[in-house]
């Protein structure tokens, strides 16, 4: 399946820049920053089911990593998030991803 949306009411099709590969449903190519696919239901494998989130990305080395509560809250960069995580898993995700872009 590629996908499709429409600009100013032409449909266009979605495909990778560096191959014209079509993207489909996003989930054949593995991160960039970790190489990891992401989980069977579409989440980031980084970030993807931690606890007290409601939605979380680690920005694939692109973008700042960002988590959404379950309170809603909006939290961007690795400094914040790293405080938020359950404290058994912090130094887990601070060896990983120490000196990489938030």
């Amino acid at each position: 399946m590629t996908a499709t949306t429409y600009v100013f009411g032409h449909l266009c099709r979605w495909t990778y820049a560096d191959s014209g590969e079509p993207v489909g449903d996003g989930n054949t190519r593995p991160c960039p920053k970790c190489g990891r696919l992401p989980n069977a239901d579409g989440s980031d494998p980084c970030l993807g089911h931690l606890p007290g989130m409601r939605a979380a990305c680690c920005g694939h080395g692109v973008e700042p990593p960002y988590i959404l509560t379950e309170e809603g809250d909006y939290v961007e960069g690795w400094a914040n998030i790293i405080p938020l995580l359950p404290p058994e898993m912090r130094e887990s995700y601070r060896a990983r991803f120490q000196g990489r872009p938030s």
